[in-house]
């Protein structure tokens, strides 16, 4: 019998054998044929069904082949790597419920095995379970808090999720001190308060301080809204402040606010003004979420424009001689537009400041717009571009922009410059005309082509 068995095995290993090298060379229906035969004979050896299982993938044949990982993995539940195998094919079918249910498990037997927590923390990165994967790495930073691969590969995710500009739109005092003037004159003591976009919690907290009845703010990053959880806790506002960690979007008034809100603050502004979505959220939010009339702190804000040149910013976006050599053709990849933060010392202004774009928050939803500037140029110069800066109308009284002064930006928010395709030379006086637009999510400018 042991005989018999052994010459099965043999003859199995032969078969996979001659499998293999027909994979190899491309021709996967011919090895799927292969390794099906070869897996109906071995229904106890999970290799074999995770060799059927990965052609059966690459032929694009998805649930045979989660199928087949199944087999293998109640064969052989210890093999981690199917399970980070399996939760790869479910990605790509979009079966979240599932997913999570399979990390969950995943976690749980790796739980207390140090030597696998990082490479399966890393396959679940493979394969965007980026949740689970962190979880992995703190895991594996408890057991062993020393592990310095681990501790990079987490501060190396996080950098990724959790971008550090954070850090410097906390420290902005300025900013701070104008959100704050703002709500102490828009407060008072039964408001209901709904922020978009937690963050740190320092406008909700900012909000509580300044005497809201409640703070009701979402978050749509969950490690951000659970360390703004912490923070509300740790700074004594959890009783008026309550953080969901869910993006607008999926927020139901009467579920989740108790009903709609009496003031609306927020901060999805980007560099560019609107690459985080500011006016479709706010259109959402002013319809489905704030009563009628609800003061929007702030309640428009704008696109600032200037015509710049110089030699500093001519360094970083173009290019001529070079070591003695002839580079301008590289000139044809000018950066659509990138961003700043330097003295205007090292700029030359060659326009007055243009109020490009308008937004008020709490008017209908504006439609893409495209036009043409025209401004007088203040000096002789290259021109390189249009220096673009965010302006913020909080209310009445106070209005608030990181437009370049004569030292280093007094914001979190840098200048975005957008240089032109092909910079032009502008005498004093002669008017310069460049066109700006819209689509509601970004701002492009360049040169008007005649």
């Amino acid at each position: 019998m042991a005989i018999d068995l052994q010459q099965d095995a043999q003859l199995l290993e032969r078969e996979r054998q001659q499998a293999r090298p027909v994979a190899a060379n491309g021709d996967h229906q011919a090895a799927l044929k292969l390794f099906r035969a070869v897996a109906e004979k071995a229904l106890g050896d999970w290799t074999c069904h995770v060799e059927l299982a990965r052609e059966l993938r690459l032929l694009g044949y998805l649930q045979d082949a989660i199928k087949g990982l199944r087999q293998a993995i109640a064969l052989a539940p210890s093999q981690i790597e199917l399970r980070c195998e399996l939760i790869d094919i479910l990605e790509k079918l979009g079966r979240e419920r599932v997913i999570a249910s399979e990390c969950e498990e995943l976690l749980k037997r790796i739980h207390n095995h140090p030597e696998i927590l990082l490479p399966a923390a890393l396959a679940l990165e493979k394969s965007k379970q980026v949740d689970a994967c962190l979880a992995a790495l703190r895991r594996l930073l408890e057991l062993q808090p020393d592990h310095f691969d681990g501790r990079q590969h987490l501060r190396r995710i996080q950098t990724e999720r959790i971008p550090p500009w954070h850090f410097a739109m906390m420290n902005d005092e300025p900013r701070n001190v104008a959100y704050e003037e703002v709500l102490r004159r828009a407060m008072k003591p039964d408001t209901h308060v709904f922020e978009i976009g937690t963050g740190s919690g320092i406008l909700s907290m900012l909000a509580a301080r300044a005497g809201a009845a409640r703070v009701t703010t979402c978050e749509a990053n969950p490690q951000i809204a659970a360390v703004a959880q912490q923070i509300i806790r740790d700074n004594g506002y959890d009783d008026v402040v309550t953080v969901i960690p869910r993006p607008s979007w999926e927020i139901d008034a009467e579920r989740d606010l108790g009903g709609k809100a009496d003031l609306f603050v927020a901060e999805i502004l980007s560099d560019t003004l609107l690459d985080e979505g500011i006016l479709r959220i706010t259109d959402q939010a002013r319809r489905d979420l704030l009563m009628p009339g609800a003061q929007l702190i702030p309640h428009g804000v704008s696109a600032m424009a200037r015509l710049v040149g110089g030699e500093a910013l001519a360094s970083t976006t173009m290019v001529t001689q070079a070591a003695g050599f002839d580079l301008s053709a590289f000139n044809r990849y000018i950066p659509a537009s990138l961003s700043i933060n330097s003295d205007s010392r090292e700029l030359l202004t060659l326009s007055d400041d243009i109020e490009v774009f308008r937004f008020d928050l709490d008017q209908e939803l504006p439609k893409p717009e495209q036009r043409d500037i025209a401004c007088q140029a203040r000096e002789d110069g290259l021109c390189i571009g249009v220096l673009q800066w965010v302006r913020l109308y909080m209310d009445a009284e106070t209005v608030f922009e990181n437009r370049l002064a004569d030292r280093f930006a007094p914001s979190a928010w840098r200048q975005r410059l957008f240089p032109f395709a092909e910079p032009v030379v502008v005498k004093k006086g002669e008017q310069v005309e460049f066109r700006a637009s819209h689509n509601i999510a970004s701002l492009a400018f360049d040169r008007r082509v005649v």
